[in-house]
């Protein structure tokens, strides 16, 4: 059954709670994402066990309560309401290209993809003839391909005597075992250039990461951090700048791309997973066990198209959301008074619209593009100012 209308009962609802936050700041390097005196607001409690928690492009938060088999919505005007029950004990949430939503599914043991009428079509349920373990959670790429891990938590006899890390091909087809050497493989996430994989071991408290070759294939493991704590690491998002922010026993522990630990949000208990979300992708919803936690990032109320901070460098992040339907969000930096062209183009290299052509003042600037007169697809944006050409790629779904 698919559901997002009605509220459901024994689930407290708390929406008045909020938590002071500190932002931990690392001395000598770079910036944390955390803003100083940030709040955690506790939005709802009462899950057995609160995961995949993912962004819909069309305004809403989806996730999972585990050992409940319910797949939850939540968002500021309906609350919490059932989307979609049994789930199959579903754990992950994410959406392929076609707008399709894709889980990870406990108790199924297999990789399903959520139809229009609410039945799961199994996008992979073995390797080599035996059943998957208990898929966890899962990750799509820019090319269509689907990458999942496959740790033993799920209660079910295990047929394969490693834990796996797998890609399903854009198309469909047999899955691809891509490392079988981490103990429990658990979050997972591409970094934003896709050229990294980062898988974490929540049994050896490690996050990995791996060079991406051809689309197809992992080389050269390494040891990216190491979370510590009681419980290793769980969920991996990355943001648009490529900071990789972990959940896990501490709370969440934000890393740069070089490795620093640059931040950290403590919440109380275990914190299963996190993912971005609200209009410009600057809300942090973040899971517990049995709760259902969010921060904004931005220290704002409401979207502006020009923020108050000072750029040094010209910047062109990650438009949000992304898959999305019918429009987007870009933010892009100037750190000065510049000459700005913001351009869209389709996969042929057209250009489809421009947004901008004009000077803009110094700042922070966040511009919307409208994607309805257009077809699903990919479609890329550049912003050229002061000489320079920056490009990133976005997922327009219908």
């Amino acid at each position: 059954m698919i559901n997002s209308r009605y509220n459901s009962p024994g689930i407290a609802r708390i929406t008045s709670i909020f938590i002071l936050v500190s932002a931990i700041i690392v001395p000598g390097k770079a910036q944390s994402p955390v803003p100083e005196g940030a709040v955690l607001e506790h939005l709802e409690s009462g899950f057995q066990l609160c995961e995949g928690p993912f962004w819909h492009p069309d305004g809403y938060l989806l996730f999972s309560d585990v050992w409940s088999s319910i797949i939850y919505s939540w968002s500021e005007e309906n609350g919490l309401a059932t989307f979609l029950s049994p789930s199959g004990q579903a754990n992950g949430i994410t959406m392929d290209l076609e707008g399709r939503l894709i889980i990870a599914q406990h108790r199924a043991r297999q990789v399903g993809r959520i139809e229009e009428d609410g039945t799961i079509t199994p996008l992979a349920t073995h390797y080599d003839g035996k059943r998957f373990h208990s898929p966890n959670d899962l990750t799509v790429k820019s090319d269509g391909a689907i990458f999942f891990t496959d740790p033993p938590w799920g209660g079910n006899p295990s047929e394969m005597n490693f834990h796996g890390v797998y890609r399903i091909p854009p198309n469909g087809g047999d899955p691809q075992l891509l490392a079988g050497d981490i103990t429990y493989p658990n979050g997972i996430a591409f970094s934003p250039d896709e050229s990294r994989l980062y898988v974490d071991d929540s049994n050896g408290k490690n996050i990995f990461v791996f060079d991406v070759i051809d689309d197809t294939a992992l080389a050269n493991k390494r040891v990216f951090a190491n979370l510590g704590g009681t419980q290793g690491a769980d969920g991996i998002k990355v943001d648009g700048t490529g900071n990789i922010w972990i959940a896990g026993s501490v709370g969440v522990a934000v890393y740069s791309p070089d490795g620093d630990r640059i931040g950290s949000i403590t919440v109380p208990g275990t914190v299963t997973n996190l993912t971005f979300g609200g209009v410009n992708g600057k809300m942090l919803y973040i899971c517990g066990f049995n709760d259902l936690y969010r921060m904004d990032l931005t220290g704002q109320t409401g979207v502006d198209t020009k923020f108050d901070e000072q750029p040094e460098t010209i910047g062109l992040n990650q438009n949000y959301p992304n898959p999305f339907n019918p429009s987007t969000l870009i933010r892009f930096d100037l750190p000065k008074e510049l000459h700005v062209r913001l351009s869209i183009y389709n996969m042929s290299g057209q250009v489809v619209d421009v947004l901008l052509d004009r000077r803009m003042d110094a700042g922070s600037h966040l511009k919307e593009w409208d994607g309805s007169a257009h077809s699903s697809g990919v479609y890329f944006y550049e912003l050229a100012a002061d000489g320079r050409r920056m490009i990133q790629k976005m997922n327009l779904m219908k």
